[in-house]
């Protein structure tokens, strides 16, 4: 576990904090958790309930990072070279006639991401249900020559992950859990394709402290404990500008790229994934701060760390009493709930009753509501299987649900009256970035459900409408 300390004794002013915390809520930014480092203390840490400190969460492209360090490990240990051919590694793949440009692109070029690539395609390949993902990147077009054309490519941080495991014999997880996750303290789990690669690109789960632990130790220079677990000149390599990105215009997105790391303003750098989950490395602060959240604007949330966080590092500060005890209730009320009431007059008119849902894309057949004292029993029919979610009223309650890749996500749900005859139903994936929603409207021997996907506070497009009718009582 990280060394604790105060925000002042580290040279932070805790109003500094407090306005980050006020900026965040007024521009409706859905952080999850925070950490805050400063001179190898954690100083400041926060989640806002129902997210929680010992869980783990999607870090999506944050992954990426970690997917560079096992790059930068087997450099070290004489595995791999930068300048290794991508096709020198597969042979059993590369088509009879190769084209200069897949012939040319390196290892270097995948951590750049600059393959030659037009466009991103795993996405493809996922919806496609392809099971050998390796083939599809070499069946895809390289059109530009390598090293000349700037794509942010998934699939690119994928063949590094495929690379890993061909010259280790393992897999990344399984190569980085005994060089960094052990030493550190690390549990985690990463996602894999159907031939059983980690997905590199994301796919990795780490609680808000492994996030942090990361960052510090690239801030280290790889050095944890008086071991050089990560060569430092790996650090500095892969933390530097490396490449133009394709993003313009004055965010931290325009600054350039390394090897799987962003730069960022302030001559700090970053691993990031989306809806904004960060590790922020500023080497002239001396400090780290990791981030989870389900936020749309991530840039929002950059400039929030620079205008509070940023300015508010100042060695020498004198701890004012009322400041630090105001930040620390506030981190103490964190929460995110749900407007409405409890309960409904028509609450024993719905109870035990089972609804018939027209054909749709989800597959959802029938739906019963129970209602006991302090939560609701839902009973779901999917196609072929049943579940039963029961969903807080006072407070948010656990549960759990097949989610993708084969792991079981957890969630935690409540649910509240917006009108006698309306009930809103929200499910949060704490491990993850998003939300479901779902708006009931009650009629005599009729239901209406909106159905609705959402990170933070973002606004989904359009709801889904499911419609059923009462079928037993």
């Amino acid at each position: 576990m990280l060394k604790r300390s105060t925000p002042e004794k580290q040279g932070i002013d805790s109003k500094a904090i407090l306005n980050f915390i006020h900026e965040i809520e007024s521009l409706d930014l859905e952080l999850h958790s925070f950490m805050i480092l400063r001179h190898g203390y954690v100083i400041s840490e926060a989640w806002w309930k129902p997210y929680k400190k010992d869980e783990v969460h999607m870090l999506n492209s944050l992954s990426k990072s970690f997917t560079s360090t096992a790059i930068g490990l087997a450099v070290g240990e004489g595995l791999i070279t930068l300048n290794d051919r991508v096709i020198s590694f597969f042979e059993e793949y590369v088509p009879d006639r190769v084209h200069k440009n897949l012939d040319q692109m390196t290892i270097r070029h995948l951590l750049t991401m600059n393959t030659g690539h037009d466009k991103d395609f795993m996405m493809d390949i996922i919806n496609r249900h392809e099971q050998d993902w390796v083939q599809c990147f070499f069946q895809e077009e390289v059109i530009h020559e390598p090293g000349t054309h700037f794509v942010y490519n998934n699939m690119a941080t994928y063949m590094l992950s495929a690379i890993i495991q061909k010259v280790a014999k393992i897999t990344i997880e399984d190569y980085l859990k005994s060089r960094i996750f052990e030493v550190l303290g690390i549990e985690c789990t990463w996602a894999k394709c159907p031939k059983g690669i980690n997905f590199g690109a994301f796919g990795l789960n780490l609680t808000t402290e492994s996030i942090a632990k990361f960052g510090q130790l690239y801030l280290q220079n790889g050095l944890w404990d008086g071991r050089q677990i990560i060569p430092a000149e790996w650090i500095k390599e892969a933390t530097t500008y490396q490449v133009k990105t394709d993003r313009d215009g004055d965010g931290d997105r325009s600054v350039g790229y390394g090897y799987q790391f962003w730069r960022c303003r302030h001559n700090a750098y970053r691993g990031d994934g989306a809806f904004g989950q960060y590790c922020i490395v500023m080497p002239d602060q001396d400090a780290v701060i990791a981030i989870t959240s389900g936020v749309d604007n991530m840039q929002a949330v950059l400039d929030a760390v620079w205008k509070h966080l940023l300015t508010g590092m100042v060695d020498g500060v004198i701890q004012e009493k009322d400041a630090y005890n105001m930040m620390q209730q506030k981190i103490e009320n964190l929460a995110y709930t749900l407007e409405g009431n409890t309960s409904s007059p028509w609450k024993d008119t719905i109870n035990g009753n089972t609804y018939k849902l027209e054909s749709n894309d989800y597959g959802i057949k029938n739906v019963t509501f129970t209602f006991q004292d302090d939560y609701i029993e839902l009973r779901v029919n999917v196609v072929d299987k049943e579940f039963i979610v029961p969903i807080g009223i006072s407070n948010w309650i656990d549960g759990t649900v097949d989610g993708e890749y084969g792991f079981k996500e957890k969630i935690r749900s409540m649910a509240r009256w917006q009108r006698p005859d309306v009930l809103k139903i929200l499910y949060r994936f704490v491990e993850a970035t998003y939300t479901f929603e779902y708006i009931t409207y009650f009629e005599e021997g009729s239901i209406s459900i909106d159905f609705m996907i959402y990170h933070g506070f973002q606004a989904p497009d359009k709801p889904v409408r499911l419609i059923g009718k009462r079928v037993s009582s």
